[in-house]
């Protein structure tokens, strides 16, 4: 309520002393029709006024806001597959069976383009994913472990700005609740397994999708941290972190 009533008094003072001024003005020239003449003036250009400096102005303002927000984004994201997402990549990796068929699609180039990171996300919508026979218990304790950094990770609110990157943490967390409750993880039913498997599978496909899109961010940002992704490729069994 304060702060209304002080916007009001500013805009009451800012007419008073427009008022003010107008009548120094007329007090030492006595002339109405140069008053009059700029105060129309001015109010003719008001409406381009408001165009150029609220509108354009203030999108300019609004877009590199943005860009550095979506800057400090990825720099969480960045964090978040050094710490977890690459262990689950990896992870996740090994116990794909039908991975041979399609990880030559996902071998990340220094010579990549847009066109080739948008081919690798098609890719993987169009892929048929099923990670039921993954190491529960192995899977339950990494997801354990990393619970404390991912609770950490949701502190920062602009994680939501980002809606494919809060859907895989989301996931994860699902995934991780769905194994720790289960006191004989190795003794499952066929249906239970069943379930599992679908969770599983949902986090592997968002954790992709995620992959691809930051790598083709590090391509176009951070040329020095994109040929260390390139070079730690899980999908490229050849890949070597050492520069040959």
């Amino acid at each position: 309520m304060k702060k209304y009533f002080g916007k009001v008094g500013l805009y009451i003072f800012l007419i008073f002393l427009s008022a003010v001024l107008y009548g120094i003005h007329y007090y030492i020239f006595h002339d109405l029709h140069h008053i009059g003449i700029y105060t129309m003036g001015d109010i003719a250009f008001l409406p381009l006024e408001i165009l150029f400096v609220t509108l354009i102005f203030h999108k300019i303002l609004n877009d590199q806001e943005k860009k550095n927000r979506w800057k400090k984004l990825n720099m969480v994201i960045g964090i978040f597959f050094s710490e977890v997402g690459n262990q689950l990549l990896a992870f996740f990796v090994l116990q794909d069976t039908r991975l041979h068929q399609w990880q030559h699609k996902l071998m990340i180039g220094m010579d990549w383009e847009k066109k080739d990171f948008q081919k690798a996300l098609q890719e993987i919508e169009e892929q048929k994913i099923d990670l039921q026979l993954v190491r529960l218990e192995e899977l339950k304790q990494l997801l354990i472990l990393s619970r404390p950094f991912l609770l950490k990770m949701l502190e920062n609110p602009a994680l939501l700005e980002r809606e494919l990157f809060s859907n895989l943490m989301m996931a994860v967390f699902h995934l991780g609740e769905e194994l720790s409750l289960r006191d004989d993880i190795e003794h499952l039913s066929e249906a239970d397994q069943k379930h599992l498997g679908i969770d599983i599978s949902r986090v592997y496909r968002l954790l992709l999708q995620d992959w691809i899109v930051y790598a083709q961010h590090l391509k176009n940002e951070y040329p020095f941290l994109y040929s260390f992704t390139v070079r730690t490729n899980p999908f490229d069994p050849n890949a070597q972190v050492e520069v040959k």
